[in-house]
């Protein structure tokens, strides 16, 4: 099977998403992502227009975020610890 084909990359595909565990490590992991950066770019716009204690509201968020995603990469209890403090 060569490595360039897109029928090896349809089955590594079609085994991550059947893998259940890596398919909900991946999901957690895309959202704390995006809600990283968005945050992260509220910050930026919070601090250029001065709204004081709502920049550091969400510098904060965007803390837990990578927070959250550096326990996700570590899987075992540190990926279910990061997506119960998600939830919180």
């Amino acid at each position: 099977m060569k490595i360039l084909s897109k029928e090896f990359y349809r089955q590594k595909m079609k085994a991550f998403v059947e893998n259940e565990e890596k398919w909900k490590l991946f999901q957690n992991a895309s959202v704390f992502v995006l809600f990283g950066l968005i945050s992260l770019i509220m910050s930026v716009v919070n601090l250029f227009t001065k709204q004081g204690l709502f920049t550091w509201m969400t510098m904060g968020f965007a803390l837990a975020c990578l927070i959250d995603l550096l326990l996700l990469m570590k899987k075992g209890t540190y990926a279910k610890v990061a997506i119960i403090l998600f939830a919180i």
